[in-house]
């Protein structure tokens, strides 16, 4: 995804094409936000440091994007989790959107070595279960889904479904 418009163009026709055929609830993959570094820099994409940092300057319209889409197509949309940084350290957090376009938000609560050593990538603080007009939803974000009493606390908290983004090479 070279341009913000490729970006745009690319995963509107994706959520478009699931909801012709009767989607109700996309799940993009962990870290599908990182598609974004190919917009920039040559020296950005070669560090990846840099390309977490410049990243940010991204987020509010990936969120408004991944909004408009879920309101437009009156699905529930669990967009790719991206790196945000907070207060100084970076999460990988996952946004849910409901069809109304509001959203809420997961963090990842298990890093992997790679996300913690070579990333900076710290853990979230609050496990969430949202309220949606599908039921509970929970979100354990990749490594998460190993540990199982995280699901197990969302399911006592009422989660009904778990979504689990994953980006795994192996």
């Amino acid at each position: 995804l070279k341009s913000w418009e490729q970006a745009e163009t690319v995963i509107g026709q994706w959520v478009a094409e699931a909801a012709a055929h009767g989607a109700q609830l996309l799940v993009f993959p962990e870290y599908a936000s990182m598609t974004l570094a190919a917009q920039f820099s040559p020296a950005e994409r070669d560090d990846l440091q840099a390309q977490l940092q410049a990243l940010q300057a991204l987020h509010a319209r990936y969120l408004q994007l991944h909004a408009q889409l879920a309101k437009a197509h009156r699905i529930h949309l669990l967009a790719g989790s991206f790196p945000v940084l907070v207060d100084g350290h970076y999460r990988n957090r996952a946004h849910l959107f409901a069809p109304s376009g509001a959203s809420g938000w997961q963090d990842k609560w298990t890093m992997t070595r790679f996300e913690a050593e070579h990333w900076g990538i710290t853990a979230g603080e609050s496990l969430k279960v949202f309220d949606t007009s599908l039921g509970r939803i929970g979100i354990n974000i990749c490594y998460d889904i190993e540990f199982p009493l995280l699901a197990r606390a969302q399911v006592e908290a009422g989660a009904t479904l778990i979504l689990a983004p994953s980006c795994t090479d192996t």
